[in-house]
């Protein structure tokens, strides 16, 4: 597995830490690859008191999206042996299309680390049919890749960190919402609804 899309001990505490700071109980994420974010949050969901298993969407409190049914079944089985499977549920295909089929459902936090090509996609599916509450947090990862960074045997291209940027440029101009930007290893961006 490519471990550099893995994300680090230090995003996956502060994801832990931004679970209880908005007291979430139920999470979106999209983008699985091996499951390590999802597991970082069903660890916090779990120290916040939130049950496992399905509520009364019929749904686990992180719904997790991934296009690879290899990746899918990899994080399956790392959620066994992390002892969170049921707080996860993965569902497989392409994130544009699912998230419109969970536009009924309402999260306290979206994490988006997937195809960088649809974060404005992604970010205006879920503030256009309110599936953010009213406290709810976005966290958008790897959205300060400069151009050309080497990765392992591959690069970013010069396209994906130039939609980047405008997507960044898009959601700081955005009146809806207020936006900071961490410095953490490739950028994470947090984005909080104006309600």
């Amino acid at each position: 597995m490519m471990a550099y899309m893995s994300v680090e001990d230090y995003q996956g505490i502060l994801q832990g830490f931004l679970v209880g700071l908005v007291g979430a109980k139920r999470i979106l994420e999209i983008g699985t690859f091996t499951g390590t974010s999802a597991i970082f949050f069903a660890h916090a969901l779990k120290r916040n008191g939130v049950k496992g298993g399905a509520d009364e969407t019929g749904h686990k409190p992180i719904i997790t999206l991934d296009i690879s049914e290899e990746f899918a079944e990899t994080s399956r089985q790392n959620f066994i042996e992390a002892g969170v499977e049921d707080y996860i549920e993965v569902l497989v295909g392409d994130a544009n299309e699912i998230i419109k089929s969970l536009t009924d459902i309402t999260f306290d936090i979206a994490f988006v680390d997937a195809d960088k090509i649809s974060y404005r996609n992604y970010y205006e599916t879920i503030v256009n049919n309110d599936m953010l509450n009213k406290n709810g947090l976005f966290i958008f990862d790897n959205t300060a890749f400069p151009l050309d960074v080497p990765t392992d045997e591959r690069l970013i291209s010069t396209k994906t960190a130039i939609m980047l940027h405008e997507f960044n440029e898009y959601i700081r101009k955005d009146p809806r919402v207020e936006v900071v930007m961490l410095p953490l290893y490739t950028g994470i961006t947090l984005v909080r609804l104006l309600h």
